[in-house]
């Protein structure tokens, strides 16, 4: 009798390559029935709001949400980023259904491709990308269009205090980018404007910009538990964590909008 090394023993209960094959083929077929369920559910939804309402479909809450029950209940070799961005194209695609938008991309033809990157990740193929000649002008296309939303850089040095233009009167930060922070590259910091009233919840994290009365402490503000995001002299835009107790920052701040807060995650990027 020739012994078989246990490596090579015959397992009478494993799958052949063909049944793995078809059951790849039945979760396909599950998965698109599932994705045009989506869209009929979606198509109720219209008729039962009225797609003449005039206000954003965008619910960045709402999808912070739907992104930490998935990152929650992950698991297995498929890199958690991969989910991510699957569900971004799905909820991108559909939202456009609701209510359709552009999105005007501060540095859109640069380079490296990275601003078109992100935004391709973030709402999907099928998304228009309008080039914007800089932060000011996405802004200022978002106040014009409240329906759109504009997509800028965060880690750009400002040549100008681009955040002016937002306020209660004009555009509003709803997001920021990446929400999906994990150990491995990451994407391009920047922040979602929008020029249209979204009604949900307030978010984790506020903004504020405005005017200092002396030059921005990096260090000072930090231990404050304020972030400064970007500065062109002592005209600042900001994030902390919302909270009734937070201390006056001075009497030339503003509200400016508002992010959910980032999700860290260590699984593989």
């Amino acid at each position: 009798m020739t012994d078989t090394p246990a490596g090579d023993a015959p397992t009478a209960t494993a799958p052949s390559l063909a049944a793995l094959r078809a059951r790849i083929d039945e979760i396909d077929t599950e998965v698109h029935s599932l994705l045009i369920e989506r869209s009929t559910v979606i198509d109720a939804l219209i008729r039962a709001k009225g797609k003449a309402q005039g206000g954003s479909a965008f619910r960045p809450g709402r999808e912070a949400d739907i992104m930490r029950r998935l990152a929650a209940r992950h698991e297995g070799s498929l890199p958690i980023s991969s989910v991510e961005h699957l569900w971004r194209e799905i909820i991108g695609t559909f939202t456009n259904l609701q209510a359709p938008f552009r999105v005007h991309v501060a540095g859109l033809s640069s380079p490296d491709g990275a601003m078109r990157d992100l935004a391709r990740y973030q709402f999907g193929f099928d998304i228009e990308l309008v080039p914007a000649a800089d932060a000011v002008a996405a802004a200022a296309a978002v106040v014009a269009e409240p329906l759109d939303l504009a997509l800028v850089p965060l880690d750009a040095e400002p040549s100008t205090a681009w955040w002016r233009a937002l306020g209660p009167e004009g555009a509003r930060i709803i997001a920021r980018l990446p929400f999906l922070v994990t150990t491995g590259p990451g994407a391009r910091p920047a922040l979602v404007l929008s020029g249209a009233e979204i009604d949900e919840a307030p978010t984790e994290i506020e903004c504020l910009a405005g005017t200092l009365d002396a030059a921005p402490d990096r260090a000072a503000l930090s231990a404050a538990g304020v972030e400064l995001m970007a500065a062109v002299g002592n005209d600042v835009l900001v994030a902390r964590r919302r909270s009734p107790a937070a201390a006056p920052l001075g009497s030339h701040m503003r509200a400016a909008g508002g992010y959910a807060a980032p999700l860290v995650s260590t699984a593989t990027p």
